[in-house]
């Protein structure tokens, strides 16, 4: 009995030996970090109906209408939901809890200021309303904090949860787009949405599981669940229209920018790097190393690059709309690669902005 216990032991212990050295033997190998090139960004012209998704290990870009979506449901541990900022998308929370109590005489007076054009012509009224100082909570925070977004954290207690009336931005044409009424709950660990006109047409109601391999996912009001981003450690940075806050006086209220982009929050870093006055930008560009990568801090918010790495002309003397000249970035992936990024171009020939280019090169 010993003997064969003995024997049986010595036989579990040799397959285990054979499956590791033919693990040693037969490696995983990856695809190594693509090298460096040139990315025309196809954000669409002028209008920039689209958001485009980079991954520069792979050299690829995705390319994604961006009224595609309404809601984007974190997939981290929190219970957080985004709006799509690219739409210029705005959230106002009632003081209700239950769905069926909401209608549209909730909604008496929002029309005249639930929109970016009324809260930015709100500056210009002769007495300042006093829900202007309250408009930077209807959008989410445009670090992409998920502790402050405008629709709140969910809540296991069905009495923290309130309805928002979500006025859901504008069309590629500029149109406005309609408004609905939406609470969101929890249903063990996924999410609960119900969701309708503001009259209650057109209501729906479904549970949203967490996928693991994306930061999001996205919910289309009209088409219920939608692919949008890449998986998390499929790309770096984006092309998009965003809704950032813009101090004008005592306030910051929302405004819509276009020639924007974004970090992915999945362990993407970047860093700035001004040059001096007078240097040449692609020397400098150039002479950048590895070694300079390393002495550098990193910041990983998602509007790090924003809107900084262009101008617009406005009535300040010698502006002029176009790409910086005293800047580059440095990117850092969740692999650990360094990429140096240059902005090369954001205007066609006929001087149209929505033609964004960038050169990149891997350190």
């Amino acid at each position: 009995m010993r003997r064969s216990i003995f024997s049986l032991f010595t036989f579990l212990v040799s397959i285990i030996l054979l499956v590791s050295c033919s693990a040693d033997e037969d490696p995983v190998v990856l695809p190594p970090p693509f090298v460096g090139g040139t990315i025309d960004a196809e954000v669409g012209g002028e209008d920039q109906p689209n958001q485009v998704y980079i991954d520069l290990s792979g050299n690829s870009t995705t390319v994604i209408p961006r009224d595609t979506w309404d809601l984007g449901f974190s997939n981290a541990e929190e219970f957080r939901v985004v709006l799509n900022s690219s739409n210029a998308m705005l959230a106002y929370r009632l003081e209700k809890t239950d769905f069926d109590q909401v209608s549209p005489a909730d909604t008496i007076g929002l029309g005249a200021k639930l929109s970016l054009s009324a809260i930015f012509g709100a500056l210009f009224s002769t007495v300042t309303p006093p829900w202007l100082s309250e408009t930077s909570t209807w959008i989410d925070y445009p670090t992409r904090d998920l502790t402050r977004t405008a629709l709140g954290e969910i809540s296991e207690d069905p009495a923290q949860n309130f309805v928002y009336v979500i006025n859901r931005g504008r069309n590629i044409d500029n149109s406005d787009k309609d408004w609905k009424k939406v609470l969101i709950s929890r249903n063990g660990s996924s999410y609960r949405i119900r969701y309708s006109d503001i009259d209650g047409g057109n209501e729906n109601e479904m549970d949203i599981e967490k996928a693991g391999n994306f930061n999001f996912s996205f919910l289309n009001f009209d088409q219920g669940l939608v692919q949008v981003e890449p998986q998390a450690d499929s790309w770096d940075l984006a092309f998009t229209t965003w809704t950032e806050l813009e101090g004008f006086g005592t306030d910051s209220i929302p405004y819509f920018f276009k020639d924007y982009v974004i970090l992915n929050s999945f362990g993407v870093e970047a860093s700035e790097v001004l040059i001096d006055s007078g240097a040449v930008l692609i020397e400098k560009f150039n002479e950048f190393s590895s070694e300079d990568a390393l002495g550098i801090n990193y910041a990983s918010r998602v509007n790090f690059i924003g809107a900084g790495w262009r101008t617009v002309a406005s009535p300040t003397p010698g502006s002029v709309t176009g790409v910086r000249n005293d800047r580059f970035y440095v990117i850092k992936d969740p692999a650990g690669n360094y990429y140096k990024l240059l902005f090369t171009k954001m205007l066609n020939n006929s001087g149209q902005r929505g033609f964004p280019q960038i050169l990149f090169d891997l350190l």
